[in-house]
């Protein structure tokens, strides 16, 4: 999506796919006035944007984990929610601080 074809040329790439799966993406493209061709890649550009952020959002939560286990600083569920509820009111209350 982020990239041109002219910039990152196109590379053949072949899937077989289940003959209902080929019917609806062809009615999807029709209704689009597309190629399935089209609408298939950016199905895929989708996806592997989709899976990136989930795998850089999983890295991020162990990479927090290790650090708490070695450093000990954490904030309670107790004290997240008590600030996240605090966030509908009039006077938000000030983030938690992480404390050992």
């Amino acid at each position: 999506m982020t990239t041109l074809a002219s910039s990152n040329p196109l590379q053949p790439f072949s899937i077989r796919i289940r003959k209902d799966q080929k019917t609806r993406l062809t009615a999807i493209a029709e209704a689009q006035n597309r190629t399935a061709h089209a609408v298939a890649v950016r199905a895929l550009d989708e996806f592997i944007e989709k899976e990136e952020a989930r795998l850089a959002y999983e890295h991020q939560a162990v990479q927090a984990y290790e650090n708490m286990q070695a450093t000990g600083l954490h904030v309670t569920a107790d004290e997240l929610k008590a600030w996240a509820k605090s966030l509908s009111t009039a006077n938000p209350e000030q983030a938690p601080q992480c404390h050992a």
